[in-house]
């Protein structure tokens, strides 16, 4: 089953509480291409803040593009990731649960250390992800 949620819901429930830290406007974003991310995955981190009142979490958004047909490995993260599809698929495979296919417009949640994997369509993805994840703890984390 799709799951259409409203961009400013997203952002409403994913931000509330945030300390500020986004970059001000005109200034460039950090663009992150590191050790733990595919060669097939681009990532440009929009802001990463902790949580104001929430002791050891932290939010991050970012843009990410997928390049088509690309395979994001089975991983999970240590934290909540919500996902709204600017453009292009994912096909979405949450452990012991049947794949779902998502399209632009469309909204995903991946729940709390779920361990998931992600299998982008012939024209790849752009999605906007925000992750709820604990302070300090890397952002994936590969199943062997």
């Amino acid at each position: 089953m799709k799951h259409h949620l409203s961009l400013a819901l997203i952002l409403c429930v994913t931000l509330i509480g945030c300390s500020s830290s986004q970059p001000a406007p005109g200034h460039a974003h950090v663009e992150q291409q590191g050790d733990d991310s595919p060669q097939n995955l681009h990532v440009t981190r929009l802001l990463q803040s902790e949580l104001t009142g929430v002791t050891g979490r932290e939010v991050a958004v970012a843009h990410v593009t997928v390049l088509p047909n690309a395979t994001l490995p089975w991983h999970w993260h240590p934290g909540e990731e919500f996902a709204y599809m600017l453009e292009g698929s994912i096909t979405l495979t949450l452990k012991d649960q049947p794949a779902v296919v998502y399209t632009k417009g469309d909204a995903a949640k991946v729940p709390y250390k779920h361990v998931h994997k992600a299998v982008a369509g012939e024209h790849g993805a752009e999605i906007l992800v925000f992750r709820v994840n604990e302070l300090g703890q890397p952002e994936r984390i590969l199943v062997e």
